[in-house]
């Protein structure tokens, strides 16, 4: 199972955290579509990134040329402009975040939106927790 060798891959790396900072958005034909939190202090996460990427590899799975660690807040359908507007006013102090496990979700997107579910959780210095 994927899952098993994703946890396997990480088991004992070290817990490490990252700073949340500033709002931005990646846009789609010249309007905001996507709108995230910035993260910063990467320099472990991206190693984490690694590791996951390239055991996924393994299995079969493709990935975009570029990785942008972020926090995904929410996605725009109408008055993209009035959005990009409503966040270049909001500002907030930075946020330590701590990372200690990994967690599996399953989207599935209804009329009214997406519907995550926690299919598995990997803790780096525990191990693999199933909840399906």
């Amino acid at each position: 199972e994927i899952a098993e060798h994703l946890c396997r891959r990480v088991r004992g790396f070290p817990s490490f955290s990252f700073t949340v900072k500033g709002f931005g958005y990646f846009k789609r034909k010249m309007s905001p579509r996507v709108f995230w939190l910035g993260v910063e202090n990467t320099d472990r996460l991206m190693k984490l990134y690694e590791e996951l990427r390239n055991e996924l590899s393994h299995h079969g799975f493709s990935f975009e040329e570029k990785f942008v660690p972020h926090i995904t807040i929410g996605r725009v359908k109408y008055y993209p402009d009035k959005w990009e507007k409503l966040i270049e006013d909001i500002d907030f102090p930075p946020i330590e975040v701590a990372v200690d496990r990994f967690k599996i979700y399953s989207s599935t997107l209804t009329p009214t939106g997406p519907i995550y579910r926690v299919l598995y959780e990997c803790q780096f210095e525990g191990g693999l927790i199933r909840y399906v």
